[in-house]
């Protein structure tokens, strides 16, 4: 089967109320940027997923883009939204994950990098080992944020989901 493959600006990334429930007053739901591999939130502190460095990478070559998943040929990243607030995706080491804000609070707990603000709480897990990522919203509790980051990563597995 064919998927599309095309990167651009302004493309929907978002849970698919076919594959489970939404929720219309929290919606977690990003944008491709013009950076290969960048989302960015819909959150008014403008939060943007991307992968370190890949920027620089002059061969990037998407393999599947669609609303719900992205897979890179080079470098061998993916993302996958799991859950209408959970996302889970492989990384190459060369470009790790890492989430940017314009106005929300950063803290560091342990491994887990957790974004703040008044649209909500966003919460990072990068497994080394595995080379697996995890990101989690929450609207206003930053520790369910981190639980379902924890769970997602521990319960989820890249190549089932993908």
């Amino acid at each position: 089967m064919k998927y599309p493959d095309i990167w651009g600006e302004g493309m929907i990334f978002a849970f698919s109320g076919l594959e489970g429930e939404t929720d219309w007053f929290a919606p977690f739901i990003a944008g491709t940027t013009e950076k290969f591999g960048s989302l960015c939130f819909r959150l008014k502190d403008n939060r943007t997923l991307h992968f370190r460095g890949m920027e620089e990478l002059k061969d990037v070559r998407p393999k599947v883009i669609c609303s719900d998943l992205i897979v890179f040929k080079n470098p061998d990243v993916s993302i996958i939204f799991v859950e209408k607030d959970r996302i889970l995706g492989q990384y190459n080491p060369q470009f790790p994950p890492s989430i940017t804000s314009e106005a929300a609070r950063i803290e560091q707990i342990g491994n887990v990098v957790v974004r703040l603000s008044d649209d909500g709480i966003s919460a990072l897990i990068l497994e080394n080992d595995r080379k697996v990522f995890s990101l989690s919203y929450d609207r206003g509790n930053k520790y369910n944020a981190i639980q379902k980051a924890k769970r997602t990563i521990t319960e989820k597995h890249c190549e089932d989901e993908i």
